[in-house]
């Protein structure tokens, strides 16, 4: 069998060879993995394989085995030649999956060679993973191992997590105390075993087995993550451990142009080898599944596709059925779930199609089915979407896939592990199921033929264990069913969430399934129970708000003052307290289809009743994956949550800086936006929005449709203008020429030009009209709760507690009283405000019930205009002030430019962040500075890294002055790690260039970065659309989770020349010390230094020159408002420009200028 599976590795690596550029990595190019699922589709036809399997089982466990056992004086003088075949047997069975018969082989092979430390070692290991404890206890203390340097070093070790195994995963109960001191005891060992340099087998499985306790550990109720960690923290801790032993005993694994190592070994006396090959190979595939899964959960969806894919690469060299299908499976899905490729899911279920489809139509295997022709015929190739262009292009999904079963009867090596192989039983049902688009009949119909079948054959494989093992009693005749369940949850619970609505009866179904088969190993498949219990709930809290069903006000006011139309029964509020006691149990948990939906509904049904609950959740609701990634990394101590309500109230009121309002905007899945707004000395506010699936004018379908005519006048004009170069001999790098203008010109350009920029304008007033309409249709009479307010002075202070108290007088509480004594002095016009005064009075009528309802709004407000309206006057300029706003939105509306609603036009200073978690942490880790300050001087500049942006890098020679910066890179891009030594060391990274430089996210992430990054490229920081409930890809999440204090960046495709003006002016205005127009320049912002002397700066706030360049762009829409800023307020250091200057004899014309009020 050995030999069969060589000859086709080698098939499949030269089919690999044959495309010297193929990248295994990316799925842009799927035409040669189609050839080797054809080539694997055709040799497991093969009904030898199925033979050699069955005849070696049979010759070995039912022949040669128990002679041996029977007969122990023929072979103790010979061990290890009478060990052979079991060791080989074992090694084939645990890569084809068939984890449960492999034990079975270890053991038969431990007993005709009871000193084999690795075998010793797996059965070990395996007999804990698959809860055979009868079989530990029998093998524990063999006497025949002992502890030595050079081999079996770390056999104690072994035996010790071993036990501690065994009594964390025993049927006995156990108190929390215990528990706790058997994890302490592993972390221990664990901690010890990590700081040895060498190590032997028995260490690498004692730290494996560590990894799975504590990550079990990890989901239990309230556990202290400080502690014990994430549970992706230890499946990546597991996963890593397996890497590294297979890359450092099979070094040359990962590369592509080297044949798989264990089918060099063809002779039977080399099983040694074999086996432990076999055995870390096993190693890998099972903990990247186990790892990939919790990555997916999570909510980590590049990641996990990026594993995943290197997972398929190296199963299709390894050709065993099921290492091939569970990661193809898993592609699968992701592609089905998430927003992105569903153009690839046409190649993905071609592949499944081959490898599992009829390979022959007739029984001399002459005729090849016709559907294998027809999918080989295909293209594969599909377009990348660059890195640059302004929008996700989603495809629609196939259901065009062709597939022909195999024959009955047929004895093909497929149809063998089908009916033998648990694992691979359900992983074919499943492809099958995913190739039917999840349908949910299919799911319901089968799913319980999936799991009796399956439990039948994992049955079978036990009694097979224990038949051949005499002298043990089996002491538990349960089966250990654990990973059959894991399985058949994944499958139930994508298929939920494929198909978020479908039929009750469907989901209560399905989720009645995942709840009964979850509740035998409740802590291991833990997230799909809380996933299915919670799948079950709905948010009934949405039909409360008028507002989001009814765009009448007069109508919208009838059915506020209805208090009876809007009650929750019972059973609903029950449900409401079984969701709040779940979270509170299982808050740490970071599982994000279930934390966010949880969080939304619990947030949505306080909102009323107590605002600091909603608004708690609604914060743990937003960037579930992007939290959890600094969770596992090690060393980390970030857990980036808030343990309760109480917490959450503690840091705002405590933490959150005076001068700052944070307002966040989510959407749910009804497409509800909400909107949620933070200050360090006001209760939170609330507020359902809009209904935007309901709401006129068709925003988003317009908005996206500004960016794809925004991309194509680019991609035209840019096509053109490559095309008349080229037919007039100019080479890359010789666009800036000064003969190409005369070229230009001769060509009759200039009418190309004028159209492009009447397209460009006529997008510009599109882009006006969308911001309009936002605000006017989306946001309503709600905008003038996106205004900042100011700290109140003594005299303020007065006047504000006067309108609260009118307000406390008539029955709303003093929380909710401030805020709208705030906003009666904020509101730019009355009606606004009477408007929300209406809105804030239905949140209270709980209180207000025993009022007239029709006229207590009315009667509010006229009471204030009579005794405070003067009032108002006297504070119109101190809120004319700018103020920072931080702005949190979901990514689905990321690509908006909030920042240029007319209602900021007064207040630009707007900056974003992804989660309020982010920003405290950001804000505490510079040590409450805001604005943070920057040296001007420790500044790194990188210019057309691409060397194909002539007339960029010309702008910038002329404009820049080089030598102020530290270090420039021109015409060329960093290698990834001189990148991040520069984003480590320098206070501010420039990149002009195209997109943001495809910089590695992953290393980023884990790196540290000290720089403020200024991307001056196309979607820069643009945040791709994953989907629904996904955080997005993009460069800005990771330099955020890397430490930058800030990044700023473009948010769709924006042209060079204007970029280029923005930028420049930027420069003149903020760090003009890099300008070589810094004589010509005028100092506008009074700043008065600690030596009470006045200094007269440039608006050296990053944030207010990135809103004032906007200005200067031609197109301050389409150009300028796709630059915006993510993180803290930067300020750059003055000191810089201070020493440029002194001596200098530069005056400047105070009075010829406008002065700016910074502050």
């Amino acid at each position: 069998m050995g030999s069969c599976h060589s000859t086709l590795s080698q098939h499949i690596q030269d089919i690999y060879d044959e495309k010297t550029e193929f990248k295994h990595y990316t799925l842009e190019d799927m035409n040669t993995y189609m050839k080797v699922a054809d080539k694997l589709g055709h040799e497991w036809n093969n009904p030898l394989l199925k033979r050699l399997m069955e005849d070696s089982k049979n010759i070995w466990l039912n022949q040669i085995f128990p002679t041996l056992r029977d007969n122990s004086s023929l072979w103790m003088n010979d061990t290890y030649r009478f060990s052979n075949l079991g060791k080989m047997l074992a090694g084939i069975t645990f890569l084809c999956g068939n984890h449960n018969l492999g034990l079975t082989y270890l053991v038969t092979a431990l007993e005709t060679e009871p000193g084999n430390h690795l075998v010793y070692a797996a059965v070990l290991k395996w007999s804990c993973l698959l809860g055979e404890f009868d079989i530990l206890h029998r093998y524990l203390q063999n006497p025949y191992i002992k502890e030595c340097s050079n081999e079996g070093g770390g056999v104690s070790d072994l035996r010790c997590v071993c036990r501690l195994f065994c009594e964390f995963y025993g049927p006995n109960r156990r108190k929390r105390d215990e528990i706790n001191a058997i994890l302490n005891h592993l972390i221990n060992i664990d901690t010890r075993l990590s700081s040895v340099q060498v190590a032997s087998i028995h260490s690498f499985y004692a730290q494996h087995l560590i990894q799975h306790v504590l990550g079990t550990a990890a989901l239990a109720p309230e556990v202290e993550i400080e502690t014990y960690k994430d549970y992706n923290y230890h499946m990546k801790a597991a996963a890593e451990i397996s890497l590294n032993l297979l890359d450092s005993h099979l070094n040359d694994f990962m590369k592509r142009e080297t044949r798989i190592p264990i089918y060099n070994i063809t002779n039977i006396l080399d099983s040694q080898n074999f086996l432990l090959d076999a055995m870390i190979m096993t190693d890998y595939f099972v903990t990247e599944k186990i790892y990939c899964q919790a990555l997916l959960e999570s909510g980590c969806i590049n990641d996990c596709e990026t594993r995943v894919l290197g997972t398929f690469f190296m199963a299709t060299k390894i050709v065993i059925p099921l290492r091939v299908l569970e990661p193809l499976n898993m592609l699968q899905y992701i592609k089905l779930r998430t927003a992105n490729d569903h153009d690839k899911l046409k190649g993905i279920r071609g592949m499944t199609s081959l490898l599992l489809g009829r390979v022959f139509e007739d029984s001399q295997k002459t005729i090849v089915s016709p559907f294998r022709t027809k999918l080989l015929e295909e293209n594969y190739v599909f377009p990348v979407q660059r890195i640059d262009q302004s929008f996700t292009v989603k495809a629609p999904i196939s259901n065009t896939i062709p597939f022909a079963t195999h024959q009955n009867n047929c004895n093909c090596f497929i149809c063998y592990q089908k009916m033998n192989n648990s694992s691979f039983f359900v992983q074919k049902r499943y492809s099958m199921l995913l190739l039917e688009n999840m349908s949910v009949s299919t799911c319901k119909n089968n799913i319980n033929e999936v799991k009796s079948f399956g439990s039948a054959l994992l049955q079978k494989e036990q009694d097979q264990l224990y038949k051949l093992l005499q002298k043990i009693k089996q002491s538990n005749h349960t089966v250990y069913t654990l990973p059959l369940l894991s399985d058949i949850c994944v499958m139930l619970c994508n298929c939920l969430l494929v198909y978020p609505d479908m039929p009750k009866e469907d989901k209560h179904f399905l989720c009645d399934s995942v709840i009964t088969n979850a509740i035998k190993y409740p802590c291991h498949l833990r997230t799909f129970s809380l996933l299915a219990r919670h799948l079950k709930r709905k948010c009934v809290y949405l039909r409360k708000y008028p507002w989001l069903f009814y765009s009448d006000n007069e109508q919208c006011k009838n059915k506020m003052l209805d208090f009876e139309q809007f009650q929750i029964s019972a059973g609903e509020r029950s449900e409401f307290f079984d969701a709040e006691s779940d979270f509170k149990l299982f808050g740490h948990i970071f599982s994000l289809d279930w934390r966010r939906r949880i969080c939304l509904y619990l947030g949505a049904g306080y909102v009323e009743s107590d605002p600091w609950q909603s608004a708690f959740y609604f914060i743990e609701s937003a960037g579930t994956s992007l939290r959890q990634y600094p969770r596992v990394q090690k060393h980390s101590q970030m857990d980036l949550r808030f343990d309760n309500c109480r917490h959450f109230q503690q840091y705002i009121l405590e933490m959150f800086p005076n001068d700052f309002t944070y307002i966040q905007l989510v959407l749910d899945d009804s497409n509800v936006l909400w909107f949620i707004r933070y200050s360090a000395d006001l209760d939170p506010v609330v507020i359902p929005l809009v209904q935007i699936s309901k709401a006129p004018n068709n925003i988003p379908e317009r908005f996206h449709d500004i960016l794809v005519e925004n991309d194509a006048s680019m991609k035209d004009y840019q096509t053109r203008y490559h095309e008349i170069l080229e037919q007039n001999g100019f080479q890359k790098g010789e666009g800036s020429d000064p003969h190409v203008l005369e070229i230009l010109v001769q060509n009759d350009t200039q009418k190309e030009v004028a159209k492009y920029w009447a397209i460009r304008d006529s997008l510009e007033q599109k882009m006006k009209n969308i911001l309009s309409d936002i605000q006017n249709v989306w946001l309503q009479n709600f905008i003038c709760l996106f205004l900042p307010f100011v700290e109140t002075d003594n005299r303020m202070e007065r006047k504000v507690v006067e309108v609260q108290n009118i307000l406390e007088e008539y029955g709303i509480r003093s929380g909710r009283a401030k805020f709208l004594a705030m906003l009666f002095f904020r509101a730019d016009n009355g009606n606004d405000f009477l408007e929300m005064l209406w809105i804030f009075c239905y949140l209270e009528r709980d209180i207000l019930n025993h009022m007239n309802g029709v006229t207590v709004p009315g009667n509010i407000y006229n009471t204030l205009m009579d005794k405070c309206f003067k009032n108002r006057e006297l504070f119109k300029q101190d809120f004319e002030k700018d103020k920072f706003v931080v702005l949190s939105v979901s990514q689905e509306l990321s690509s908006y430019p909030w920042e240029c609603l007319p209602i900021f036009l007064q207040n630009s200073l707007v900056t974003r962040i992804q989660t309020l978690h982010f920003f405290l942490n950001l804000y505490i880790k510079h040590q409450h500075e805001i604005p943070i300050s920057v040296d001007t001087n420790n500044s790194c500049l990188v210019v057309d890294p691409g060397n194909n942006m002539d007339f960029t890098l010309g702008r910038m020679k002329k404009n820049l002055d080089y030598d102020k910066f530290s270090k420039v890179l021109t015409s060329e891009l960093p290698t990834q790690e001189d990148f991040l030594q520069l984003v480590k060391t320098f206070d501010i990274f420039v990149f002009v260039g195209h997109g943001y430089g495809n910089f590695n996210s992953y290393s980023l992430r884990t790196a540290r970065c000290r720089a403020v990054p200024i991307l001056m490229g196309c979607s820069s920081v643009r945040i791709k659309d994953e989907g629904r409930g996904f955080d997005g890809d993009s460069i800005v999440h990771d330099f955020i989770i890397s430490g930058a204090p800030a990044v700023i960046g473009c948010l769709w495709m924006v042209s060079d020349a204007e970029l280029d003006k923005f930028f420049v002016k930027f420069v003149e205005l903020c760090a003009s010390e890099w300008s070589k127009q810094i004589k010509k320049l005028s100092f506008h912002i009074k700043i008065e230094k600690e030596d009470h002397s006045i200094k007269y700066y440039p608006t050296r706030l990053m944030m207010k020159a990135l809103a004032e360049a906007r200005n200067e762009c031609r197109l301050p829409l389409l150009t300028g408002a796709s630059v915006v800023s993510y993180g803290l307020p930067v300020m750059a250091n003055p000191a810089p420009l201070e020493s440029y200057l002194k001596g200098c004899q530069q005056l400047n014309d105070l009075n010829n200028n406008k002065k700016i009020n910074l502050f």
